[in-house]
């Protein structure tokens, strides 16, 4: 229907733009050429405007982070890049369809909101379907497009594994604190210096060799809670890697609790709290390493493993495992102990 009332229109255009010219041969005055002149300068402007590319429309899509598989909105502003340009009737789709048509003149800005929804990963540019029509609606011009964009899609935390195996996991980080009974060991002694707290005072050897001496204490390895991401890529989840991230979120005030993931360089990547940059391009490696904390001491550590069984060595250390299984709930031996002490 578009078709043919585009058709219809051009049609009842080119019979006015004939109508005058052979006006204009038969009374053969100024003004009837004038108005033909008109005209033909109205056509040629609706079509060059056409002819030039719509990839010279500049887009300025703002900044955002979102999580995976949610629609958002990306605004911005759209503006022809020569001044000479105009578009009157310009329009870009979306996957609700195509939005209102804006007008641009110039360089004159235009403000543009796209809704989107992606998967997991960063994008850098994305294909928009975007056309435009002169003025009357006769010539109509459409192509899908590049646009520039920074758009950081992260997982889509899953709120009810998180709140299921949060509690478990502050359990285990209590029992931890709980079992640590002296924290600090004996390292020497020194001379007191004016600044000092008096609490590491040692009165007895003060007395003993005549002047004020303080205790120098080293902390003794405390016992950490380590959240290890084991997957690689046969065994990657999508589900797993998201819980990993979310209950990093969640506990990125506690103390004691280190996270850990394989890289694709084969070694293992550690930080209190992973970037979204870094949840959005994950990528799990073709082979999964020997998990190994490093210097880090394991004695009397716990070790969660977030997918594959995980085996190491350690003294005293105590492994237990939490999965995401088909049906999207939580399997392992972590659970399993929960029920067992529920019950």
């Amino acid at each position: 229907m578009g078709r043919i009332k585009r058709f219809a229109g051009m049609l009842l255009f080119l019979l006015i733009l004939a109508g005058s010219f052979g006006l204009a041969a038969i009374f053969n005055t100024t003004m009837i050429w004038a108005v033909w002149y008109a005209f033909v300068f109205v056509f040629l402007l609706c079509l060059g405007q056409l002819i030039w590319p719509l990839t010279s429309v500049a887009w300025r899509l703002r900044p955002v982070e979102r999580p995976a598989d949610t629609p958002f909105s990306l605004t911005g502003t759209v503006v022809n890049r020569r001044w000479w340009q105009w578009q009157p009737q310009w329009q870009a789709q979306d996957h609700t369809g195509w939005l209102a048509p804006v007008t641009l003149l110039g360089k004159r800005p235009a403000a543009i909101s796209v809704q989107a929804q992606f998967s997991r990963g960063i994008y850098t540019s994305l294909r928009v379907p975007v056309r435009s029509q002169d003025l009357f609606g006769l010539l109509s011009k459409g192509r899908r497009v590049v646009v520039p964009a920074d758009v950081t899609v992260y997982p889509a935390v899953p709120a009810a594994l998180v709140r299921q195996l949060l509690p478990m996991l502050s359990a285990l980080r209590a029992r931890q604190r709980a079992g640590l009974v002296d924290p600090y060991s004996l390292q020497g002694y020194r001379q007191y210096i004016p600044g000092d707290p008096l609490g590491v005072v040692d009165w007895r050897v003060s007395a003993r060799v005549g002047h004020t001496m303080i205790r120098e204490l080293t902390p003794e390895p405390t016992p950490f809670v380590h959240v290890v991401f084991n997957a690689n890529a046969q065994t990657f989840n999508e589900q797993e890697w998201a819980l990993f991230f979310g209950l990093q979120r969640a506990t990125r005030n506690w103390t004691n609790v280190w996270y850990w993931w394989p890289t694709q360089a084969g070694t293992w990547a550690h930080a209190h709290e992973v970037s979204t940059q870094i949840a959005a391009a994950y990528q799990a490696p073709a082979a999964a390493a020997v998990w190994t904390p490093g210097e880090t001491p394991l004695r009397g550590a716990t070790i969660v493993a977030i997918g594959a069984p995980l085996a190491t060595s350690g003294q005293g250390t105590q492994i237990v495992q939490a999965a995401v299984g088909p049906d999207g709930r939580l399997t392992g031996s972590m659970i399993q102990r929960k029920e067992q002490q529920s019950s």
